[in-house]
């Protein structure tokens, strides 16, 4: 509004704006009453959904240019953005980076003002108001240049090659690496396949100004399996940083570099250093997240000891494999160990592991962090009597001495092995354990010592491929060994001779507590146990757990004996034993005892007792796999079911395990069950967990099978077999999807138990518990008391086991929609994810229609 000769105020009638499109510009001036100025101005984009634009927005007031506020929006179905009120005049200038039709309206709260729409790429035009009579402000460039479209046309080949070393700077700035990028771009392809537009094309990048001098090139990228948003930040029309965005990207997409070279020269280099005492040259290798951890003394204090232990000059080094791990010390983010073997001038002989952490995410690509060196002498050269013995012992699997171990075994062990067991074991290896090479790489091997106990592990060539054995050692005497491979393992620790008089004392321990005898289990307690806690100091020790009698119904089922190898054992010969505890249906849980015999006497006593503990090892199974394959080769729902407990049934259906196998046997054909798989048992605060792992055969090829019990009990299993993809569209019907939405929704809203058993594993947090909490409450604080569900609409992914589900829910005062995403397999539909907010409420229907 402005003041024109007198006071009168001039009214120039509606409102009206300019269109200014690729130089061709007409300008109509306007002047508003105060009352025409908007006073809720919003700016409404329609076209491609997560299409980027950029706007600068220019203010007036007495037709003077007051200020201009320059951003980007994403085209988002029914979002406005909110513009700055109380100005007498507004433009905005839009810069549309893509040739597919966008919609620019102008708003006054839900009052239209204006609306333009363009086919093109270019800078579009509104305006509003006083915006005086001087040319419009020309806004910041956000188009790409020749030189960026070059840029893009490059890294669209990269992205279809999955190879970027030549974009990629080698700055020091740079915060990516190549190595990391190829892999993000490789697994990009695998998960959402091939980009499905034009790879030369510059459409719909945007382009502007980024931090430190990049230029920023930005675009949502079409997939034939989804979408991802991706960020190039270039200097020098290089790559110095990637950002992404793709919710169908997997957290755990990172599975190593595309390449180690980098990371073994660099591993080399430092490894040198340190024998050199550079140590200055050592921190600044180290990223500095981690050079902060280390002073220059603690470092030459390290270099000073290794050069006065195992040499001071370096005669050779040779790189020693490399391995991609669990998360670092600071974060759960995988970390590359890289190995090099050193021969030093005393001919001593070490390992450095140097490692490398990675900062990855669904919406993450790092770099490399050389975050640690760690150097140790090698088994051999530490301990070459301990490494003889375990070259004798390989030789004796491999059949090249005589089976009998007698004279390499400790003089304790003789007494407690099932010696004929382990021969039998030996002379019926399994194909994978065969041919197995004597002359082992000892460098590759670690090795360490307690008092008299010592260990050693590290792999060996079989014909099957690398096993990995590991060895025990007393007095520098075989205590035993176990060797691994991918579906097979020997373990002499499994092999116990009085096993099942050792399981009978256990039963016998936990029967007499659970049967309130405690008289009997504690004369089972070893004699010096007995006289430090006496019966009365042993009931209350009892009652005060909280265990109680439960009756002549309880079973105690044997699982395991096996030798105690642990090194930090009390004893020399100790067993372990371990039960499983049932009344009914229904596991108590797992329960253990360990034992040792009584000085002088043959007779098992218990020195050591819990229901809450936990312990791993790795054994072969012959049942359970069985039990897995008898039924998927039947095709029958009932029998997949029979083997879950009743509480994980009621989380699936017959018709998914229908869908499943019909699916299976339309890709697989008819399967065979493997003699033995690969079976490692995991305790957890009493609870028994099984994970087995074999290759089933049939006419599709081999087929690689994953499976999970808890207390001998399925859990769940997985199949990695080609071709076979979603079987959802075997479903005859969705209700079973739709049944276990609402039971997930009803029970979110019910305050009588929890609703995270209906969630996937992952989502089973104290955490989410309480976001799904806050969640209801202010629903039902801004829609009322909760009423009921319905299902709207179920959509079915066709090449993989996910589902959504768009459900109405009805409060008291108002509906809300909430969608669910749903994970499927054969046994169970679970919830992996909740969209629902406060701004979903929409006014009232009838919910009986």
């Amino acid at each position: 509004m402005t003041r024109r000769g007198s006071d009168q105020l001039v009214h120039a009638g509606l409102c009206l704006w300019i269109l200014s499109w690729l130089g061709c510009m007409l300008i109509l001036p306007s002047r508003l009453w105060a009352q025409d100025l908007p006073i809720d101005p919003q700016l409404l984009l329609v076209g491609p959904a997560g299409q980027e634009v950029a706007v600068a927005a220019s203010y007036y007031d007495d037709g003077q240019l007051t200020k201009t506020v320059a951003m980007r929006l994403k085209i988002r179905q029914g979002k406005t953005e909110p513009l700055e009120f109380g100005h007498a005049g507004l433009q905005l200038a839009i810069t549309v980076p893509t040739a597919q039709p966008v919609t620019m309206v102008l708003m006054n709260g839900e009052e239209e003002l204006s609306r333009l729409s363009v086919k093109s790429v270019g800078v579009a035009r509104l305006k509003h108001g006083d915006v005086g009579d001087q040319p419009p402000p020309i806004p910041p460039r956000a188009l790409p240049d020749v030189s960026e479209k070059q840029v893009i046309e490059r890294f669209m080949q990269c992205l279809q090659s999955a190879e970027a070393r030549e974009l990629v700077s080698t700055s020091p700035m740079a915060n990516i690496e190549w190595e990391t990028l190829n892999a993000y771009l490789r697994t990009l392809q695998l998960e959402l396949g091939p980009v499905v537009e034009a790879m030369s094309s510059p459409d719909g990048w945007l382009s502007w100004e980024g931090r430190l001098g990049a230029r920023v090139l930005s675009k949502r990228l079409q997939l034939e399996h989804g979408q991802c948003q991706i960020s190039l930040m270039i200097v020098d029309n290089r790559l110095v940083d990637v950002e992404v965005d793709s919710p169908e990207m997997p957290d755990d997409w990172f599975d190593g570099p595309s390449s180690i070279d980098n990371y073994r020269q660099r591993s080399a280099r430092l490894s040198k250093l340190v024998f050199e005492g550079k140590v200055g040259r050592v921190r600044e290798m180290l990223a500095p997240p981690y050079r902060k951890e280390i002073s220059d003394a603690e470092l030459q204090q390290l270099s000073q000891h290794l050069r006065a232990q195992l040499g001071s000059d370096i005669q050779k080094i040779d790189f020693k494999g490399s391995k991609l791990h669990g998360g670092d010390e600071q974060a759960e983010r995988p970390v590359l160990s890289v190995f090099h073997g050193i021969t030093l001038d005393t001919d001593r002989r070490c390992i450095s592991e140097v490692k490398f952490v990675f900062t990855s995410g669904r919406n993450r690509i790092g770099l490399g962090e050389l975050a640690s060196i760690d150097v140790r002498e090698a088994f051999q050269s530490a301990a070459p009597e301990l490494a003889q013995i375990a070259g004798e012992t390989l030789r004796i699997v491999d059949g090249q001495r005589d089976p009998e171990l007698d004279r390499l075994w400790h003089p304790s062990c003789r007494a407690v092995l099932d010696s004929k067991a382990i021969e039998q074991r030996l002379q019926g290896l399994p194909n994978d354990m065969t041919g197995i090479e004597v002359d082992v790489d000892w460098d590759r091997w670690q090795a360490g010592r307690n008092e008299s106990f010592a260990w050693a592990r590290g792999p060996v060539s079989a014909a099957g491929g690398e096993v990995l054995m590991r060895v025990s050692f007393v007095d520098d005497q075989l205590f035993g060994f176990a060797l691994e491979s991918g579906n097979s393992v020997l373990s002499t620790f499994e092999h116990v001779a009085e096993s099942d008089e050792i399981a009978e004392i256990t039963g016998s321990f936990w029967r007499a507590i659970y049967e309130d005898e405690l008289a009997t289990a504690h004369a089972l307690l070893a004699q010096g146990f007995q006289q430090q806690m006496p019966l009365d100091a042993f009931r209350e020790l009892v009652q005060s757990s909280g265990l109680r009698a439960v009756g002549d119904k309880l079973v105690v089922r044997p699982v395991n004996v096996r030798l105690v190898s642990h090194p930090q054992r009390p004893a020399l010969i100790l067993t372990a034993s371990y039960c499983d505890l049932l009344v009914g249906d229904q596991t108590l849980g797992s329960v253990r005892c360990i034992l040792k015999q009584r000085e002088s006497e043959a007779i098992w006593e218990v020195i050591d007792f819990s229901q809450d503990f936990d312990d791993q090892y790795v054994t072969v199974d012959r049942q359970l796999v069985a039990q897995l394959g008898v039924a998927l080769q039947s095709g029958q729902p009932s029998a997949l079911r029979a083997l879950q407990s009743k509480p994980d049934q009621q989380l699936g259906s017959p018709e998914l395990a229908a869908a499943f196998l019909r699916r299976l046997h339309h890709v697989a054909g008819d399967i065979q069950v493997p003699d033995e798989s690969l079976l490692r048992r995991s305790y957890e605060a009493g609870r028994r967990n099984d994970r087995i792992t074999c290759r089933l055969h049939s006419a599709a090829g081999s087929i690689p099978l994953t499976a999970e019990f808890r207390y001998g009990r399925l859990a769940s299993f997985q199949l990695d077999l080609d071709g076979f993809g979603g079987f959802l569209s075997e479903l005859n019907d969705t209700s079973v999807l739709e049944q276990a939405g609402l039971r997930f929704v009803d029970q979110w809203h019910s305050e009588a138990g929890s609703c995270l058993p209906l969630m996937v594993r992952e989502l089973r947090s104290e955490s989410v518990q309480n976001r799904l909490r806050i969640l209801r409450g202010k629903l039902v604080q801004a829609a009322g008391a909760y009423q009921g569900s319905r299902v709207l609409e179920v959509s079915l992914s066709n090449d993989s086991q996910q589902a959504q589900l768009q459900v109405e829910s009805r409060y008291e005062r108002r509906t809300v929609r909430i969608q669910l995403e749903l994970s499927v397999n054969a046994l169970a539909a679970l919830i992996s994810a909740v969209d629902a907010a406060e701004s979903a409420i929409q006014p009232g229907f009838d919910f009986g229609r």
